[in-house]
This record gives C-alpha cells, sequence and structure tokens, in this order.
C-alpha cells in the first residue's frame, strides 16, 4: 500500500518559522535555554513545526487517509483564525493564497497577523512578539495554551490511527481520542499536586 506524502515533504510556513525563531532567541523569561549556555541550540519553533509536520500526511495527497482530511475539515476550515492570505504579503506582487486543506495546516502551523500582514505590504516592520498570530502551533505563547495543544494532538492522533486503520472515521477516531487524553491529563493533573514527589512511598 502507498502511503501518502508527510506535509514537510510537501510545504512548510518557512517564512513564518524563521521569524518567530529569531524571536525565540531573545526571550529570556520562562525560557529553558536560559537555564545555562547552549552551545548549538536549536529554535523551539523550528522543532515544534517539524515534528509536527512530519507525523502527519499532506491532505491533498491522493492516499492521504479521509479520516485525516476530514479532521482537518472540520477543525480548521470552519476556523477564520486559520484562513489562507488573501494575499502573501511576502511576495512582490498581488498573490492570493488557495483555501485548501494543505494550506490551512500551514497556516496552523505558523501565520503572519493581520497587522504583520499589513506592515510588510506597505514596507513597513512589525515588532518581533507582533509577528505571527495568536493561536499558531509555533508562536510562543501557545506552549500552555490547551486549545492548540489539543488541536495538534487530536491531528496527530488521527494521522497515526487513520493510517493504521483506513477504514476508521474520524468521529470514531475523535472519540477514542477524548478517552485517552481525559486519562493522561487526570494523570498529570493527580501527578502535579502531589505535595512532594521525592518522598519515598512504601514498598510493595
Amino acid at each position: 500500500m502507498t502511503k501518502a506524502k508527510k506535509l514537510i515533504e510537501v510545504a512548510m510556513p518557512i517564512k513564518e518559522i524563521s521569524a518567530e525563531s529569531v524571536r525565540d532567541k531573545s526571550i529570556r523569561h520562562g525560557h529553558i535555554s536560559t537555564l545555562h549556555l547552549w552551545w548549538a541550540r536549536r529554535p523551539l519553533p523550528v522543532c515544534r513545526a517539524v515534528i509536527f509536520a512530519s507525523l502527519i500526511p499532506d491532505p491533498l495527497d491522493p492516499e492521504c487517509p479521509q479520516a485525516f482530511c476530514d479532521a482537518v475539515q472540520d477543525l480548521l476550515t470552519n476556523n477564520p483564525l486559520y484562513a489562507p492570505y488573501p494575499d502573501i504579503p511576502y511576495t512582490s506582487i498581488y498573490d492570493p493564497m488557495p483555501d485548501n486543506l494543505r494550506n490551512r495546516l500551514l497556516m496552523f502551523i505558523g501565520k503572519f497577523s493581520p497587522a504583520c500582514q499589513k506592515n510588510m505590504l506597505a514596507g513597513k516592520t512589525t515588532p518581533s512578539k507582533d509577528q505571527v498570530q495568536e493561536g499558531c502551533l509555533i508562536k510562543w505563547e501557545s506552549k500552555n495554551d490547551p486549545t492548540v495543544l489539543r488541536l495538534a494532538r487530536l491531528l496527530i492522533w488521527v494521522a497515526y490511527n487513520s493510517e493504521l486503520r483506513p477504514k476508521a472515521t474520524y468521529k470514531d477516531l475523535t472519540a477514542e481520542f477524548d478517552e485517552a487524553y481525559k486519562a493522561i491529563t487526570n494523570a498529570e493533573t493527580a501527578l502535579y499536586h502531589t505535595p512532594n514527589r521525592h518522598l519515598a512511598s512504601p514498598e510493595v
């Protein structure tokens, strides 16, 4: 059976990832890199984008599982936040971006904010923290955003399981994900609320 190409093999929002990676190097509060000097540091936006795009198929590939296409359609197409650019801001001509499932995924990974798009088209600069739109996977603030993280995890879950079980539907896979995600969330909550996780426990 021929498998669909992964999204990373077809397209990536390079400009957006680069912009957020530049910002990533200047973040000082709450960034893991502030623990010590990293000699060969890799920007977190790049890592997050590459891992995500390596785990999901290209929805425009003829071999892409239908359940994954249905997931992208349901989760991203109805959300104006991930609408493709009406005019790609970093090209020199009028360049509208087709509204398809692949481009919706690219906009979920990284998309310039409306203000940044406007400034780029006008030849103006935008502060680094305002360049990438809120709600995108590579945005620094998304690291603790439960909506963005759940969305990414659900897409990965559907991509993986629909490849193993081609006849599984998006609805079935979502129900399985909700059950597993709830169990993981409950386990994490219990762990983080343990008063002292380093106390010795009774031997069984």
